[in-house]
């Protein structure tokens, strides 16, 4: 009601809303259950502020109450949760239990089940887990086994959903792993793997993580992955030296994919200063300089002619991040003309240390 609606009630200053009318029957403690705007959940409990006015026969004669605060508590059980499914994993091992979040604002948590029939029910000695996402792994999962799983969602008031039901033959056994392998060779990490059976359009999604822990993984763009049979490799060339990296490969299933396995971590070993052979030697009319910096560095790259004339300066002082770097140079001189046929040497210098290696400019 309106603040001029309020004020004719004996109400205070504000937007107030009637929740009700109750007839006096000349009781000494009268007692009425209210509605409520809003309800307690996980993000906090909103107070609301309720006023009584008791009013007489004669008009404009009332009573005004002093105002109580007071908040609701939500005693309605959660909805079955949607989408409970299980999944075969490789690693962890296991089964991969999953659902669709539980509609429910003021959910606390998800309790997992198991039991060995359809009509079990959930309950303590059952349960094998509780989580506050929407995945849990059985480890002890068993694939010979017929096991059943309940859901349950939890609110924070203690009240439970019906249970949501996972029978034996709806869990979804996937391509099983026979082994895998991950090692150095050379300046590459090198991942295989072999499975028990793989479709002829199998695919997987190769992941990286540059820290010991794996914590973060990211895919690696356009992994090339060769197959021989049931076994399959990719080698990872885009690694840096002094680094220590954790793989992942998943298995891309359907609109979805699950982990098959996942690596230890493998250390690349660390690498000095490094100025590799151009490419193409011989060249005509460009070639590419490649280098490793094993440490943020000031770069200086210049080519020199047999005589030792400076020719051209690619790089001056150049502020460069640790790792590998690359630079083109076209056979041009510092004026901008073309050099001539024959043996020229491009050196790197970065701190203390210069390198130089021998190229050949064939017209």
């Amino acid at each position: 009601m309106s603040g001029s609606d309020a004020a004719s009630l004996g109400l205070p200053e504000g937007e107030w809303e009637s929740v009700g009318f109750w007839f006096a029957t000349r009781d000494t403690l009268y007692n009425a259950a209210v509605p409520t705007k809003d309800d307690s959940t996980g993000m906090g409990v909103p107070f609301e502020t309720f006023i009584v006015t008791a009013h007489t026969s004669t008009a404009g004669m009332f009573a005004t109450s002093q105002p109580a605060m007071g908040y609701s508590v939500d005693n309605l059980a959660p909805g079955m949760t949607p989408g409970f499914a299980g999944r075969e994993s490789a690693s962890p091992s296991g089964l991969a239990l999953s659902w669709n979040p539980n509609v429910a604002l003021d959910l606390l948590k998800y309790n997992v089940h198991r039991g060995n029939d359809e009509l079990f029910v959930p309950d303590q000695s059952n349960q094998i887990g509780a989580t506050e996402s929407t995945l849990l792994i059985d480890g002890s999962w068993v694939k010979a086994y017929m096991y059943f799983y309940k859901l349950v969602a939890v609110d924070m008031h203690g009240n439970a959903s019906p249970p949501a039901l996972l029978r034996p033959q709806d869990v979804k056994v996937g391509t099983m792993l026979a082994s895998f392998a991950a090692s150095l060779s050379g300046s590459a990490v090198e991942i295989s793997w072999t499975l028990t059976e793989a479709g002829a359009d199998a695919r997987f999604a190769v992941l990286r993580s540059a820290a010991a822990t794996g914590s973060v993984f990211e895919e690696l763009a356009s992994p090339q992955i060769a197959r021989s049979g049931l076994s399959f490799s990719m080698a990872d060339r885009g690694v840096e030296p002094g680094t220590t990296y954790r793989y992942r490969v998943n298995v891309v299933e359907g609109s979805g994919s699950r982990t098959l396995f996942e690596t230890e971590a493998i250390s690349m070993p660390a690498m000095p200063l490094t100025l590799n052979q151009n490419h193409p030697n011989p060249f005509n009319p460009s070639t590419t300089i490649g280098y490793y910096l094993p440490v943020d560095a000031t770069v200086t790259l210049e080519v020199y002619d047999t005589s030792g004339r400076l020719v051209a300066r690619l790089l001056n002082g150049a502020k460069q991040a640790k790792g590998t770097h690359s630079v083109t140079w076209r056979g041009l001189d510092a004026q901008g003309r073309q050099s001539s046929s024959g043996v020229y040497f491009y050196r790197l210098t970065s701190g203390k240390e210069t390198i130089s290696k021998k190229m050949i400019l064939l017209r």
